[in-house]
């Protein structure tokens, strides 16, 4: 929204190329083009035809940027944008430490993971990421810019006077239960967490909202 409002010409490239039926149709009313199908297979092909027109390029997640970032650099003259999500290869040593042998991954895919992330972020003009503590780490590594950048914008829609949250009592956790840290946090809160707030009296009901 923000980049359309600004007077881009907003495309967007979905990895696996799926339509999918709720966000298709919502980008396109808002005047994004999406690519979907198997037509767009061959994104090699499409930047020889396209590829002169594009001025910046925003990529998402080490895993999906690895396999477009070489083929943007080659074929445009766009600057590229890289936005991490968070830092896997720290993240997945901090999930070994809490987790231990067997269950999250081993030393080699932490590394391989890694050296994936350092290969992304120097063949990119701008890093992002969503806490400084992230950037400051980014910054130690390459020599390109580095920016901290919030996961999520929303449009404000707070009513004029702010509610009593003393009325409030439910919890709500959002996120994809397939990718292991959201599927931990919620085991942690329930079992650590949610017992500690009904001992206190607090009859709130916890709901975990999303994907598997």
């Amino acid at each position: 929204e923000c980049l359309v409002e600004s007077g881009f010409n907003v495309k967007f490239w979905p990895h696996n190329l799926w339509r999918d039926p709720q966000y298709t149709s919502r980008l396109q009313d808002m005047g994004v083009e999406v690519f979907y199908g198997r037509q767009y297979e061959d994104f090699e092909l499409w930047l020889a035809e396209c590829g002169r027109n594009i001025q910046f390029a925003f990529l998402a997640r080490p895993q999906v940027a690895i396999e477009f970032i070489d083929l943007l650099r080659t074929r445009t003259k766009a600057k590229v944008l890289f936005y991490g999500v968070d830092i896997h290869h720290l993240r997945m040593r901090e999930q070994q430490k809490v987790a231990g042998p067997g269950r999250s991954a081993d030393d080699s895919d932490i590394k391989n993971m890694e050296k994936l992330e350092h290969a992304v972020w120097s063949k990119a003009d701008v890093v992002y990421y969503p806490s400084d503590e992230e950037t400051a780490y980014v910054k130690e590594k390459v020599s390109c810019g580095v920016r901290t950048l919030p996961l999520f914008g929303f449009r404000s829609f707070a009513p004029e006077s702010e509610p009593d949250l003393s009325t409030r009592s439910d919890i709500l956790f959002v996120a994809g239960f397939a990718h292991s840290p959201n599927e931990d946090a919620a085991i942690w809160f329930a079992k650590n967490v949610l017992p500690l707030i009904r001992a206190h009296g607090l009859d709130a009901r916890l709901f975990l909202v999303g994907s598997n």
